[in-house]
């Protein structure tokens, strides 16, 4: 059995950055993903992004570190970064959501965990895995649902 673990950040969009990535982050991720036993869901709001990642840890962290490397965007700030007994997000090797015309919540909520990430860093990651959960329930069978 392989410990597992559970990464969540939030981070900057780079400008120039559009929903038109969303689906090469979401095949390259699922394919690449799958293989390494990492599951997750992303969350787009047009100015941030919202990931957890989760899987054995041995491979965790360098997919991690892959992410921060990213020139799509910039700010990562690791919100939780902790062991876990069991999968929120097992069934999608990585499920994609744009959430920027969402009706559910709107960007100033992510503003506002941005805002707190710095203040209020146990309550940020909290507030990332409601949001997190929340759209979880949107996707329901599908791995990818690119529009909100």
């Amino acid at each position: 059995m392989h410990n597992l673990s559970m990464h969540v950040y939030l981070s900057s969009i780079c400008p120039g950055v559009s929903r038109d990535v969303l689906p090469n982050i979401a095949e390259s991720s699922q394919r690449n993903n799958a293989e390494l036993e990492i599951t997750g869901l992303l969350l787009y709001s047009g100015d941030h992004f919202v990931q957890l990642i989760e899987g054995p840890r041995e491979h965790l962290t360098s997919v991690y570190d892959r992410i921060c490397a990213d020139p799509r965007h910039t700010a990562v700030r690791r919100l939780i970064n902790s062991d876990c007994t069991r999968r929120l997000f097992g069934q999608w090797s990585m499920g994609v959501l744009d959430v920027s015309e969402s009706k559910r919540i709107n960007r100033e909520e992510f503003y506002k965990l941005a805002a707190r990430t710095s203040t209020h860093p146990e309550q940020a990651g909290k507030t990332a895995i409601k949001l997190l959960k929340l759209f979880r329930q949107e996707l329901g069978g599908d791995p990818v649902s690119i529009a909100a």
